[in-house]
């Protein structure tokens, strides 16, 4: 997966090892996934009859039937679940992946790799040409055919990363990483670069009407060539990144970082088809007879019978999402995502539904309640409140100069929130108006708030904590026993406080913060991302190593990941008797806490 596919989502990725566990044993019972939230980061879809397949970011290969929504995992055999590029011949399946392209049977999921030369190849883009397949990958582009049972393997002469490729006959069109656009008139043979007019050489996506070349680049726009690449013009979409160009029904449709777009000979402007689109950044774009699907970044699947007016999900089932963030009430859990907006439970996960009315901003990195109302901090469009249990949102941004927002906690009397850039906002109305609250606040990239009677503790990415108890009107460094200062997550237990420090593991302080220590004992490599307290128990979510368990007062830590699949946990909660943890790719997994 190129860089790029992830650049209008600013979500911090904290980079970390391995955990080991000591030898001793606390009992722990199985990981089970939750039934949703459903959505996830889908990069390509494919038809095969009846059935419609995609793949996605981390979660492998999804299949459902293309009227019913109805998907499920089909990834047994699937060494690597980062799926760029699909595609069918005949009865078979290809998947290109982050590090291989595997082969399937369309009826029959099984996959296998389909030549070693991938084992470490990173497949953009797959098409399909008679009994030929063409692979553009981080290694060049080559021909894959089928020869008496057995794949073979041809370079096409072309030693660069190739995002996208279209066979005609004899030619062949690639769109590459940073060289342009290459056109070859003898399969492969001989290149010829085309880039006259080009504002971006960097070509993500390919379709053709007619004689017409469209190139969808990362950052311009669509550029148009009617002469085979022999000069280009600009098409429009300024500044877009154009991930997918499909053309159906001689209208040229393109997705892209900010929706679905067409253009046709009625109207020469780009039109926006983004009614119903609740998560407007598009990864992949395909039509299947009349019907269209576009996979997003984080939200899932949208279809569409009425040629993108409007659109509607199509996500039952789809458990590729990434959950920031779980708070609970007491009697229903609600849950924010990065890309599907929010969602709320009322028996402990087996279910979920989607409460996104006037929220406008799928990407959710922190939620907290005050009373009766809910408030949700997004990634670029600020605070959104609810009365109602999340049934409606609306805006309350009033004097928060800073739309993004990561941290959110609340006293009896005021509601802190925690931005990238700007420090700590306060409002004391229930989040109709909000102040600037940074009285010796040295560092304005908070990522962390907890509130323990008249303390207030603020993690910041390079600074360290800081203590306010004066409600907010000051701030000072609390950090008495820390070597490292980048603050990934605090916690309150039932009588300590404890912190995550960038690749120190976990620290605890028994005096209200005024001294920290490092407990890490049975922490092999300490790179954690989240934690929750309860119970005199504390969970610590790691970056490739699953779940943590200690006793608070007695810190050893116990690898706690029986049937979890995904190990990189970036929220955790506890209610009830369940330990929930949230992943980047496989939605919400639960755990039994009880005998």
């Amino acid at each position: 997966m190129s860089n790029n596919r992830k650049s209008g989502v600013l979500i911090f990725i904290l980079l970390g090892g391995f955990l080991s566990c000591s030898s001793e044993k606390m009992p722990l019972k199985p990981w089970v996934q939750s039934n949703g939230p459903f959505g996830g980061f889908i990069y390509s879809i494919a038809f095969h009859h009846d059935k419609v397949f995609a793949g996605s970011n981390g979660g492998g290969v999804f299949v459902s039937n293309k009227k019913k929504d109805d998907w499920v995992e089909i990834n047994r055999g699937l060494t690597n679940k980062t799926v760029n590029s699909l595609a069918i011949m005949g009865n078979t399946l290809f998947a290109g992946t982050q590090r291989g392209i595997f082969v399937s049977d369309v009826e029959n999921p099984d996959w296998k790799l389909i030549h070693s030369f991938f084992e470490d190849a990173i497949c953009f883009s797959l098409y399909i040409d008679s009994m030929n397949i063409y692979a553009g990958t981080n290694k060049g582009l080559y021909l894959i055919s089928l020869n008496e049972s057995t794949w073979q393997l041809q370079s096409l002469n072309l030693e660069t990363e190739v995002y996208s490729v279209i066979a005609r006959g004899s030619e062949l069109l690639a769109g590459t990483s940073g060289i342009g656009f290459l056109y070859s008139k003898d399969k492969g043979k001989t290149w010829d670069q085309l880039n006259g007019g080009l504002g971006k050489l960097s070509i993500y996506s390919l379709a053709i009407h007619e004689n017409t070349i469209f190139a969808g680049t990362l950052g311009g726009g669509v550029f148009v060539s009617p002469e085979k690449g022999q000069y280009w013009l600009d098409a429009g979409l300024k500044n877009e990144y154009v991930y997918a160009l499909v053309n159906h029904e001689n209208t040229i449709l393109a997705g892209t970082n900010t929706g679905v777009y067409s253009l046709s000979e009625s109207n020469k402007n780009w039109v926006p088809l983004n009614k119903g689109l609740s998560n407007p950044y598009i990864f992949s774009l395909t039509a299947n007879d009349n019907t269209l699907f576009a996979g997003t970044s984080g939200g899932g699947i949208f279809v569409s019978d009425t040629n993108g007016d409007p659109w509607k999900k199509f996500n039952s089932g789809l458990k590729n999402t990434y959950a920031t963030v779980m708070i609970s009430n007491g009697e229903q859990i609600i849950a924010g995502t990065n890309g599907a907006g929010a969602f709320i439970s009322s028996d402990n996960g087996n279910h979920w539904d989607e409460i996104n009315i006037g929220l406008d901003n799928p990407y959710i990195l922190t939620l907290c309640m005050k009373g009766s109302a809910l408030f949700a901090g997004t990634n670029g469009s600020g605070i959104f409140v609810s009365s109602d249990k999340g049934a409606k949102w609306q805006a309350a941004n009033n004097g928060l100069e800073n739309l993004y927002v990561y941290s959110l906690a609340q006293s009896e009397g005021a509601i802190f929130a925690g931005t990238l850039g700007s420090g700590i906002f306060i409002s004391k109305d229930n989040g109709r108006s909000w102040e600037k609250s940074n009285t010796g606040l040295a560092q304005l990239n908070v990522g962390s708030l907890k509130i323990k009677g008249n303390s207030v503790y603020a993690g910041t990415f390079n600074q360290g904590i800081y203590l306010s108890t004066n409600g907010g009107e000051s701030w000072k460094p609390w950090n008495s026993g820390l070597s490292e200062l980048a603050v990934f997550s605090l916690a309150l237990g039932s009588e300590n406080i404890f912190s995550v420090i960038s690749g120190q593991g976990v620290f605890l302080s028994s005096s209200e913060g005024q001294k920290w220590m490092a407990v890490n004992s049975g922490l092999s490599n300490k790179q954690g991302l989240s934690l929750a307290a309860k119970n005199k128990k504390i969970y610590l979510g790691t970056y490739g190593n699953g779940v943590f368990v200690s006793n608070e007062h007695k810190i050893n830590w116990y690898q706690n990941n029986m049937n979890i699949e995904n190990k990189e946990i970036y929220s955790l909660m506890i209610n009830d008797d369940y330990v929930f943890a949230g992943t980047n790719d496989s939605g919400i997994w639960k755990q039994s806490t009880g005998n």
